[in-house]
């Protein structure tokens, strides 16, 4: 099978991606953490407790950390949604298209990620409160999987979305 040449657009989008990847990486990692990973973490920690709450389980929450009936988690960088949240807008940000869609895409996707990983996070608290080797395999396998394919889906939705209905070519 012969693949046709990347086209020039192709190439500034993927140098694009991988410059806007490269300078939020390199921001989240000089900025002082507590700034805005601590916050971002403890953040995530109190919604998955109020989630967890709404289902009837217990929990407290000491800064990052939730615990709950001798189980207890602390929400690290890699568990909140920042690293997804950089990859999605780091794609809306470099696809050829006008400022407004981009800014809809963001304004949608952000908190659509962010919840979705709040979903995840409580799906796998809920494993760890019951099965501690169901809970790494669904924290360090399962879900690590499942937030790579939600990002490329929020992708094509967003494509999807801005993309012009295909024209009907008379039968």
């Amino acid at each position: 099978m012969v693949f046709p040449a990347p086209r020039r657009e192709t190439w500034v989008f993927c140098i694009k991606f991988i410059g806007f990847c490269a300078v939020f990486f390199t921001l989240l990692n000089y900025l002082p953490a507590k700034v805005f990973t601590e916050p971002m973490n403890e953040y995530t920690a109190a919604m998955i407790s109020l989630l967890l709450s709404l289902i009837g389980i217990s929990t407290s929450v000491n800064a990052a950390t939730i615990s709950s009936v001798g189980f207890s988690v602390k929400i690290i960088t890699e568990c909140s949604a920042i690293y997804i949240t950089i990859l999605y807008s780091s794609f809306v940000m470099s696809y050829p298209t006008d400022l407004k869609s981009k800014l809809v895409g963001l304004l949608l996707g952000i908190p659509s990620l962010f919840l979705i990983n709040l979903m995840r996070l409580v799906i796998i608290f809920l494993l760890g409160l019951h099965s501690r080797s169901a809970f790494h395999i669904a924290h360090v396998y399962i879900g690590q999987i499942a937030m790579i394919l939600v990002v490329i889906i929020a992708c094509i939705a967003w494509l999807r979305s801005i993309m012009p209905p295909p024209r009907k070519t008379p039968s």
